[in-house]
């Protein structure tokens, strides 16, 4: 009675048999059931043993506390790309603020920072746990110590930004919330200064070296600039060329209008010896005519007319007076009452004139022709001049060519020394584009794992029973149930026999 409570004893069949796939058992949701609660005490076991683990690490998650600070961080100058030198300084490139605030998560995560924060605070205070350890370490295990706990850090830091905006929240996890809250001010702080080395303008010393290698290529092209000029005695190249330039055009426009001159005072030169040959040197200066009957006709006249006038015209004193004008008249009619008394002769002034016009001419020609020889000499002066600093005139260009450039490098670079200067005790006295809007604040609540690890080892253990115990059913030959011999074989089973004590005879 005994062995028949034991239940039915399982069929075997031969290896070649279960060889088939056909005649795999078969089972259904019942028989699973009924398999899985002769596994029970398997199932409870795994079960049990891993909850337990489960447990067991919920137990040590200490609970957290996420201290929390916001950085508002706006585009600054050096994250716009300012081109040193060979390029136009005014064209610039601006990063945007995502980019921006991708590069200040980075500083804030980086591992230097990290490093910078346990030094300023110490070992034992970050990691309070490990005081003991550290008092006890060697230089070298403290490197160790300290890059470990970097490493921790990295995992207990968190810095998250929204897409196109420009603050930052940055978060800090520890078990004690006034530790979670020092730690984290004192690395944005640290941050703070930290950033400002790693943007410092380490181009700086490099700057000033090459300003100072141009100022000396410029005193060497100064030098040999200057004694290019002193060699060819030079003062002024340019305004020398202009000089002679102007010069020369002044001294044709002079030449040619001499030369017109000349000619034109040759051409009187021999108008006025033709006008000398047809001129008298000397003439008459004046002379004195005797006008003696005249005068005395003109008094009878008026004589008889006085007498007119108190005798009648036959009257002896008028036919007197009408006898000598008479004589009178025939006389100047005859032409001997007129003659000439004085004469002088002196120089003909038209001759003179025409003379000293000459003169004058032939002086005016002899200082033309000095003028034009004059003119020619110096032309030709000039001319040589003009091709002596022709020739000249490459080699100074180069001379000039790399004073301007030297020079213009040397202003380049001493602008961009004086404003790396000026950005660098700007970025030392104040962070502009990165403004701390929240400090952290020791946080009241806290985060724990404990009811997540339970969970997951709830489920897990539970998982892992259940897969053991399955795999042991599959993992059995023979069947399992009466109900499963007789579908998997398509064959009614008539009896069954109860499962016989262990360490029974066969």
């Amino acid at each position: 009675m005994s062995a028949a409570k034991q239940g039915p004893k399982p069929s075997t069949l031969s290896g070649a048999q279960l060889s088939d796939w056909s005649l795999r058992p078969r089972y259904t949701a019942a028989d699973m059931a009924q398999l899985l609660w002769r596994e029970r005490w398997l199932v409870l076991g795994v079960f049990l043993a891993l909850f337990a683990l489960g447990v067991a690490l919920a137990w040590r998650m200490d609970k957290t506390y996420p201290a929390r600070a916001s950085l508002l961080v706006r585009l600054g100058q050096e994250y716009v790309y300012q081109p040193r030198a060979g390029a136009d300084p005014q064209s610039t490139t601006a990063a945007n603020i995502n980019e921006v605030l991708q590069s200040e998560r980075e500083i804030l995560s980086s591992a230097g920072l990290r490093h910078r924060v346990i030094e300023e605070l110490g070992y034992a205070t970050v990691f309070p746990d490990k005081a003991q350890r550290w008092r006890t370490a060697s230089p070298a295990r403290r490197s160790q110590l300290i890059a470990a706990g970097a490493e921790t850090m990295e995992k207990r830091l968190g810095a998250e930004a929204a897409p196109d905006q420009n603050v930052l929240r940055v978060t800090y996890e520890d078990t004690d919330p006034d530790r979670a809250a020092l730690v984290l001010n004192t690395l944005i702080d640290e941050y703070l200064e930290y950033r400002r080395e790693v943007f410092a303008d380490v181009t700086l010393p490099a700057v000033s070296r090459q300003r100072e290698a141009f100022e000396d290529q410029l005193a060497q092209a100064e030098q040999a600039y200057q004694q290019f000029l002193a060699d060819n005695r030079i003062g002024d190249f340019d305004a020398e060329r202009a000089s002679l330039n102007t010069l020369y055009t002044t001294l044709n426009d002079t030449r040619y209008r001499n030369q017109a001159a000349l000619s034109q005072v040759r051409g009187r030169l021999s108008g006025q010896a033709a006008a000398l040959s047809g001129v008298a040197p000397e003439i008459a200066l004046y002379r004195d005519v005797d006008d003696t009957a005249a005068d005395r006709l003109v008094a009878l006249r008026v004589q008889r007319e006085e007498l007119l006038t108190r005798y009648r015209p036959e009257a002896g004193p008028v036919r007197e007076v009408d006898r000598q004008i008479a004589q009178f008249e025939s006389a100047v009619a005859a032409g001997k009452g007129r003659g000439e008394q004085l004469r002088r002769i002196g120089v003909n002034p038209i001759y003179q004139t025409v003379a000293t016009d000459r003169a004058q001419a032939r002086a005016e020609a002899a200082s033309l022709e000095n003028s034009l020889g004059a003119i020619a000499r110096q032309l030709n002066e000039i001319a040589a001049r003009r091709q002596q600093l022709a020739a000249l005139e490459p080699r100074y260009q180069q001379l000039q060519r790399q004073r301007e450039v030297l020079a213009a490098n040397v202003r380049a670079f001493a602008a961009r020394e004086q404003q790396s200067q000026a950005a660098q005790a700007v970025a030392q006295s104040a962070s502009d584009n990165v403004r701390v809007v929240e400090r952290a604040l020791p946080p009241v609540r806290g985060n724990s794992l404990r009811r997540e690890i339970l969970i997951l080892s709830l489920l897990l253990a539970l998982g892992t029973a259940l897969a053991v115990a399955f795999t042991r059913i599959f993992l059995r030959r023979g069947f399992a149930t009466p109900a499963s011999a007789s579908r998997t074989l398509d064959l009614p089973v008539l009896a069954t026999a109860p499962a016989a004590p262990r360490g029974a005879a066969a």
